[in-house]
């Protein structure tokens, strides 16, 4: 089922099927992908409790192995529930279940929560550890915007723009899974990244180190744009469908990346996940304005 809040600019519309974002609307415009089963029929999933692929879709945890066949976790295809909508919020909650712990064996509830105010969108992750070990997990968003939004230009004129002159890393993939190096984004001019579909040829691309996580996602040729602030993310990674040539941008802040090529599915020491402590909780904040 869909839920919406809306303002006087600003509409959100959620599914309780993987608390996904369905439409966002600024002034009456849609400004998110719509999805599209050729290229990408998803549209904003939520990634939880893995970020990326596990090779062989499975990992091994306490000397057990647990298979995890969906890239991003298993929450972009569960069904949540609506724990609460007020004017300008929705509030979504995953929990423990049977299915669940077939793939992942903690107790765990992942709290989504979506809030407007003018044009800015705040998406929370709350996740709290409700069994008595400690919990790994790695969590994340991963919307796909309109570039550009509706024949206002072409893709290859929207760039991202970072606010400070500081060198933009991006973490290395070794085919569909990291590597350990870093090196200067070869996208980069300066605090500048031009977009143009090739870019994505070899999937993803991750940066790592910001110091400052607020990026304008924008276009010389148009009035609109879309401010990224992801203070609570170590990384963010940006895609689209490899060969699509679609006209949409993933923004995609991270707690957590891919497995490593080299390294074995072991839980424990799985590159990059947060361990969260028995009965405590971790919340994480992305924000989008709209403009």
């Amino acid at each position: 089922m869909n839920y919406t809040i809306s303002n006087q600019r600003l509409s959100v519309t959620v599914s309780d099927f993987g608390a996904q974002m369905m439409s966002l609307t600024l002034d009456g415009t849609e400004r998110l992908w719509q999805g599209d089963p050729a290229v990408w029929d998803e549209r904003s999933p939520v990634l939880f409790p893995i970020v990326g692929r596990l090779k062989g879709s499975a990992y091994t945890y306490r000397g057990k192995e647990y298979a995890i066949n969906c890239p991003h976790g298993f929450a972009r295809k569960s069904l949540f529930s609506l724990t609460e909508q007020t004017a300008d919020s929705l509030a979504f909650r995953l929990t423990a279940n049977d299915e669940t712990r077939k793939q992942y064996p903690f107790e765990f509830v992942l709290d989504v929560i979506y809030r407007i105010c003018d044009n800015r969108l705040s998406v929370t992750f709350t996740v709290t550890n409700c069994g008595d070990d400690e919990m790994y997990y790695s969590v994340g968003g991963h919307p796909g915007f309109l570039v550009p939004p509706h024949g206002d230009g072409e893709f290859s004129d929207w760039y991202l723009q970072f606010n400070e002159e500081e060198p933009l890393m991006q973490a290395m993939l070794d085919g569909m899974f990291m590597s350990r190096r870093v090196e200067p984004c070869r996208f980069a001019q300066g605090n500048k990244i031009p977009l143009y579909h090739e870019m994505f040829d070899d999937d993803a691309f991750i940066l790592t180190g910001l110091k400052n996580r607020s990026f304008r996602l924008c276009s010389d040729k148009s009035d609109h744009s879309v401010s990224v602030e992801c203070d609570d993310f170590q990384y963010c990674a940006f895609w689209q469908a490899t060969g699509s040539g679609a006209e949409y941008l993933c923004v995609e802040p991270w707690n957590g990346l891919p497995s490593n090529a080299d390294d074995p599915e072991e839980l424990t020491i799985k590159r990059d996940m947060h361990r969260l402590a028995p009965n405590a909780s971790e919340s994480c904040e992305m924000s989008f304005v709209l403009d």
